[in-house]
């Protein structure tokens, strides 16, 4: 473009210079602006290549600012990438899991090794795992284990609850059975009556004997025992509910547990007199006041005796604060039962210890009355407060009214037959059959009132002369 610019000044300046010369021929200067316009063209060409060079490099520019863009781009996603990456491995380095190896509790790698398939246990080209790829084995292994128990949970859950509703279905009928079945017993009672089957009675009377204290259950086993060994003609049945013995016997036991946590407090308090004399007056006079209800609580259930031919009917009870059994009579004669045996008129307990407990005590003016022969009869067995083997062995002591040997051996014979449920139970119709033959031979009035006044109370077993005084009964010690 240079060479072609050089060429058209070049020729234009010889066009001026052929003017300023004066040459007015045509030729010369029109082959001259020929060349010129030719070399006008040129110049408008290379011009016109100079300006499509220009733009072709600007369009190379832009494609090449669009690759570095978009290299850059690469590079920036690229760095981020990097960032990511380092950020990852970084807290994969730091990671501090919530749960221990003995809290996800995984199986030993021994264990693993031998029970997983070979898939958990190799990797692709059959080489064994190390490292955190067997750890990834391990887990995934667990987890397929444990979602196994998962399901096998579910299932027996599911079997569980089919049970339970099966169970409770069948608990439904056994209890509209238990109804059914009282309804049964009840509708049933005349037949047993009329076969002399008494069932329902008996299954009642096994049920509260397990709930009678010792006493009584020594007592009413001897009578059933006399009674089905010897055909005795004698009823003997347990009165009362078994609810209220059950809650008896519980309050009884827990005032037992009572006493001997108040006893250890007691022994631990020692050390403070003047605080622990002010509680035991406290108790003291509490007790004072409730000591006489308190001590003739009776146990709710009673067993009764009734003498078939004699129509003669005696209800045994025991009082668990005095610890002994008392017997009253319920249909005939009150005094039919005091003094069966010489010297047992029961208005004392025979309990010495009662009398520590109590001054008030008295069965004088009570209808039941802790005769020594139901004691005896009871299991219970109570020291006398006289030794059995102070009596006289002289003449001289004999005329003075101090018991003889012979008399004390037949006061002993007299114990043991106490202890006899047959040998009481001929004592008790002798009885009754004596008051009965004394009634009927005493006319209505004041005369006959006298004569009942001085006939004598019982048969006097044992004594020395027949009309002696009434003997304490002497203990199985002095039997032997």
């Amino acid at each position: 473009m240079e060479d072609v610019l050089t060429k058209l000044r070049a020729t234009l300046g010889d066009i001026v210079a052929l003017k300023k010369g004066g040459d007015q021929t045509s030729g010369s200067i029109q082959s001259e602006s020929m060349n010129g316009a030719l070399l006008l063209v040129d110049f408008k060409q290379a011009n016109r290549e100079a300006y499509e060079g220009v733009q072709h490099l600007k369009e190379e520019t832009h494609g090449i600012k669009i690759q570095l863009d978009q290299a850059h781009l690469q590079l920036q996603n690229l760095q981020y990438q990097k960032s990511y990456f380092a950020k990852e491995i970084r807290s994969c380095n730091e990671f501090v899991s919530a749960f221990t190896d003995k809290q996800i509790d995984m199986l030993p790698v021994e264990e693993f090794m031998q029970k997983a398939p070979k898939e958990f246990t190799q990797d692709a080209d059959g080489k064994p795992l190390d490292g955190h790829n067997l750890t990834l084995k391990r887990l995934a292994y667990e987890l397929d284990e444990r979602k196994e128990l998962c399901q096998t949970l579910e299932e027996l859950k599911t079997r569980k609850k089919a049970l339970a509703d099966s169970v409770a279905g069948k608990r439904k009928l056994l209890n509209g059975l238990g109804s059914q079945l009282s309804q049964l017993k009840k509708a049933t009672l005349p037949l047993q009556q009329h076969l002399e089957v008494p069932y329902t009675q008996a299954a009642k009377q096994k049920r509260l004997t397990n709930l009678l204290p010792a006493s009584l259950y020594i007592l009413y086993s001897q009578l059933l025992a006399v009674k089905e060994a010897f055909g005795e003609p004698i009823e003997v049945v347990i009165v009362g509910r078994a609810s209220e013995a059950e809650t008896f016997n519980r309050k009884l036991e827990a005032g037992q547990k009572s006493v001997a946590s108040d006893e250890q407090e007691k022994g631990e308090d020692d050390a403070d007199e003047e605080d622990f004399r002010r509680s035991r007056k406290k108790r003291a006079r509490v007790e004072k006041e409730k000591e006489v209800v308190d001590l003739m609580q009776v146990h709710p259930l009673v067993v009764e005796l009734k003498l078939v031919p004699e129509a003669l009917h005696i209800r045994f009870e025991f009082l668990p604060q005095l610890r002994i059994v008392c017997a009253e009579t319920l249909s005939g004669d009150e005094t039919t039962l005091i003094n069966l045996f010489p010297g047992d008129a029961g208005i004392v307990s025979p309990n010495t210890a009662n009398s520590l407990l109590s001054t008030q005590l008295s069965f004088e003016h009570s209808k039941k009355r802790p005769f020594k022969w139901v004691q005896q009869l009871s299991g219970l067995d109570f020291l006398p407060t006289v030794p059995p083997a102070l009596f006289a062995r002289s003449a001289e002591a004999a005329k003075e009214g101090a018991p003889t040997a012979a008399s004390v051996s037949a006061a002993v014979e007299e114990h043991r037959q106490q202890r006899r449920v047959r040998a009481v139970l001929a004592a008790v119709r002798a009885r009754n059959a004596a008051q009965s033959t004394l009634k009927e031979s005493v006319t209505p009035g004041p005369a006959g009132a006298a004569v009942a006044a001085e006939a004598p109370a019982g048969p006097r077993v044992g004594a020395a002369g027949g009309d002696a005084p009434p003997r304490e009964l002497r203990p199985r010690r002095v039997a032997g």
